[in-house]
């Protein structure tokens, strides 16, 4: 039937036959595009690219073009939502063709961009309101209907979401969105006291759950969104140069190391410093080092 199942046991025997969107299009946000962009292996591009088109088509509602779920082991929607402003996942449209966008940087198919467009048109239409704040969900057939509040991880989709349509179009009101959904995430949803931040809050920007760390929160969506949309604005929209720094634990000589963590191809190395010193040995176009042979480096690239 395609797709994975919702939960294995820990001897890896199936306990949840059902398709959910976690167990499908995750992985491919959450690592199987950084492991193709730190190996380059044409494996883990072809499965992000698999794993995105099963999703599309098991997953997108046929009458509404709104990508719903969950569904049962056959990919028939199941039914789980009683409130009519719930029953679409803002967010997880967004992922979905975030997702897509970032495979069309990779791989040039513009497929990916049509395919997703009509999903975009809905997002920006039913998904955030006029002061930045991305809903939560949404109703299937009557949209109209929304939640009265956002997650940080929605709402850091959204931003993202945003300086990835200006990227792709040149269009300025997308940059206009982002300004506005950036004001509201560091208005509202940063802890200014204690640090971190809340998981929910009102779209008027009231908080509505404090909860910093729990089972289905941590800090990788924020840790994400900082580093990302550091890259993104710098290279696409400020266009200027950004340096990144690592330390790398016994490299093999000339074991090739590709530094940028984003899915632009264009993105070229102009300098590499390791140790301190000057560092020639890279390339500068396919954007990537030649390590040396050392117990410990400590690494400063400057990509543009």
């Amino acid at each position: 039937n395609d797709g994975f199942y919702n939960v294995l046991n820990r001897d890896l025997s199936v306990k949840d036959y059902n398709k959910n969107f976690s167990s499908e299009v995750v992985p491919v946000s959450s690592y199987m595009l950084y492991l193709y962009l730190a190996t380059r292996n044409d494996k883990y591009l072809d499965q992000a690219e698999r794993i995105m088109n099963i999703a599309l088509d098991k997953m997108q509602c046929p009458e509404t073009n709104w990508i719903i779920e969950p569904f049962d082991k056959d990919w028939n929607c199941i039914t789980k939502n009683s409130g009519l402003n719930t029953e679409i996942n803002i967010g997880h449209n967004q992922e979905v063709v975030w997702m897509f966008y970032r495979l069309y940087l990779l791989t040039g198919k513009k497929e990916y961009l049509d395919s997703t467009k009509a999903i975009t048109e809905k997002i920006y239409k039913w998904g955030v309101g006029e002061n930045g704040a991305w809903y939560s969900s949404t109703g299937r057939k009557d949209p109209s209907l929304h939640a009265d509040f956002s997650y940080w991880w929605i709402q850091v989709y959204g931003n993202m979401f945003d300086v990835f349509n200006y990227k792709l179009t040149g269009d300025e009101e997308y940059l206009d969105n982002f300004k506005k959904g950036a004001d509201f995430w560091n208005k509202y949803f940063i802890d200014k006291k204690y640090g971190e931040t809340y998981r929910g809050v009102f779209l008027d920007g009231e908080i509505k759950d404090d909860i910093k760390a729990a089972s289905d929160k941590t800090s990788y969506h924020a840790m994400e969104y900082n580093l990302l949309i550091s890259l993104y604005l710098d290279l696409w929209v400020n266009e200027k140069p950004v340096e990144l720094y690592y330390c790398i634990q016994s490299p093999e000589k000339n074991e090739r190391f590709y530094p940028s963590p984003i899915e632009d191809l264009s993105v070229k190395i102009e300098k590499v410093t390791i140790n301190g010193e000057n560092w020639t040995d890279f390339n500068k176009d396919e954007a990537y080092i030649n390590l040396p042979e050392l117990g410990k480096i400590e690494m400063k690239v400057v990509l543009k």
